[in-house]
């Protein structure tokens, strides 16, 4: 009654009645409306907190911070938290759809999706904590619509072709040293994450049965790189054969270049596989010489993968071999893949069913040059 008087604007009646509402709501429901409505915490202070509060392995946590640290802080870092209204979240999505974080490359929907779960995250904790009405007055911030369209297809568009494959591997083995295809050769072989073949030791390895186990993965923790033992997820905890020819490539790699400290690959100079220097020493040159100048680590996974599936295996073998929680994510990863064989499978159906018809009705020209065309 004797504290110090405090105003707020609004941009109509309706919004100040809605918020004066609310307010003598949460009152008359005992709910402590306290920090008024989070002006003497920062978006930056509250995320802080929510860092400290989680309960993720070191590479999940680095990720997020990251996230903060250059898609978020800069943008509304310096806000109450209780401005960070579903607006300025909205406003957070479109700014970095239109971002060029270098010269004609923009964020991925799947980045942009990403930093505004974090946002949400950040205000739903200041929530949980107290330091916003619960519910809070301005709404809970519900985050900005999911960004989808072409640009989530575009995720895939690199994904190197079998040939292209070839290509790689031959440009990473350069003037007969074959020592790097070995590495390109064993990621598209067998589709582990990089941590998992990066952490890749001897002791998970058979190469008398063709087969590795996934155990450990190679984390980055604090700036540097460790060798962990918890994975991704439950499932990733698995067994993966060795296509033939990536088990005879393997075991001619280790004839040549030997194991250094118990690890299947390391570089040239026996030390721990950094894909900071991995991507742009062997990835980015062997991309280049094959026409898939901006392949990813993890599009040799997606290649892997998109295998796979074109060869006909079923989707529940694919998302135990990848390491999946279950089969819904590798329907929802690869769902382009999959229906363009669904269309394939269609047209080559209808091409024999028509083809068939078209050799009992002969004297039909107009049918048969259908067919013809179609083959």
């Amino acid at each position: 009654e004797h504290g110090k008087e405090r105003t707020k604007t609004f941009t109509s009646k309706k919004e100040a009645r809605y918020f004066r509402n609310q307010l003598d709501n949460d009152r008359a429901d005992g709910v402590h409306v306290p920090d008024y409505l989070g002006k003497s915490s920062t978006f930056s202070q509250v995320a802080n907190a929510w860092l400290v509060s989680r309960s993720l392995r070191p590479s999940s946590l680095d990720r997020d911070e990251s996230y903060l640290r250059s898609l978020i802080r800069p943008r509304i870092g310096h806000l109450p938290i209780g401005e960070v209204t579903t607006g300025k979240v909205r406003d957070l999505s479109g700014e970095l759809i239109r971002t060029q974080y270098r010269q004609g490359h923009t964020y991925a929907p799947a980045t942009v999706n990403k930093a505004v779960a974090i946002v949400r995250e950040v205000v739903d904790y200041a929530i949980d904590d107290g330091l916003l009405p619960a519910p809070a007055a301005i709404g809970k911030v519900k985050g900005a619509p999911k960004v989808t369209g072409s640009a989530d297809r575009q995720e895939l568009l690199d994904i190197p072709t079998v040939a292209q494959m070839a290509e790689m591997i031959d440009h990473a083995d350069g003037n007969g040293v074959r020592f790097w295809g070995a590495h390109l050769a064993f990621l598209a072989g067998t589709g582990l994450r990089w941590g998992e073949f990066a952490g890749m030791m001897m002791d998970c390895v058979d190469l008398e049965a063709g087969v590795v186990r996934v155990r450990r993965q190679l984390a980055r923790r604090g700036g540097g790189l460790e060798l962990v033992d918890n994975l991704k997820t439950r499932e990733a905890r698995r067994e993966v054969t060795l296509p033939g020819p990536v088990l005879e490539r393997t075991r001619e790699h280790i004839a040549r270049f030997g194991v250094h400290e118990g690890r299947l690959f390391s570089t040239l100079a026996g030390a721990r596989l950094d894909g900071s220097n991995f991507r742009p020493r062997v990835l980015k040159p062997a991309g280049a010489a094959a026409r898939v100048p901006r392949v990813r680590i993890h599009d040799l996974r997606h290649h892997h993968a998109s295998v796979l599936l074109e060869t006909g295996t079923p989707i529940h073998h694919v998302a135990r071999r990848l390491g999946h929680r279950d089969a819904t994510v590798t329907l929802s990863v690869y769902a382009h893949v999959i229906d363009d064989l669904a269309d394939d499978s269609a047209a080559t159906a209808y091409a024999h069913a028509i083809g068939a018809h078209a050799d009992s009705t002969a004297d039909s020209p107009g049918l048969a040059e259908v067919v013809a065309f179609r083959r």
